[in-house]
């Protein structure tokens, strides 16, 4: 399976939906904190396993990965990759919890997230999102 916009459409969410076809995930959802800069993080749910891919986003090819490669389907397919590669696996929602509310308070997190409001947000998302994925099996 290799990525194109054509089959999965623009921007980040396109390569979302790669992600989740291609690992047959069940739901995703993603999630930005930030303005013309910031973070993305996105929650997978495979079966009993939940994971999540973070990065960050700018406003220009020099500071955000999709942009730098929009005009080139083959550095596209290679981005798409590479986030489907990302995604950190947790066996259960016990472990992705307590690694949403732990990890991300040591700045374990990865790119910017660094900034207590924004592990505030993420913390209470990633609850929500398992407590909606386990409530909806």
């Amino acid at each position: 399976m290799i990525f194109s916009n054509e089959k999965y459409g623009w921007g980040y969410d396109g390569i979302y939906q790669y992600i989740v076809e291609s690992l047959s995930c069940d739901k995703f959802k993603s999630h930005e904190v930030g303005d013309y800069q910031g973070d993305s993080i996105v929650f997978f749910k495979k079966g009993s396993k939940f994971g999540i891919l973070n990065h960050a986003y700018g406003s220009c090819s020099g500071c955000d990965s999709y942009q730098a490669c929009e005009n080139s389907e083959k550095e596209l397919a290679n981005l798409a990759e590479a986030f489907k590669d990302s995604v950190v696996w947790y066996d259960s929602a016990e472990e992705f919890i307590d690694y949403c509310e732990n990890k991300w308070l040591e700045g374990d997190a990865g790119y910017h997230i660094h900034d207590n409001d924004y592990v505030e947000i993420y913390k209470s998302k990633a609850r929500c999102f398992v407590e909606k994925s386990c409530n909806s099996n």
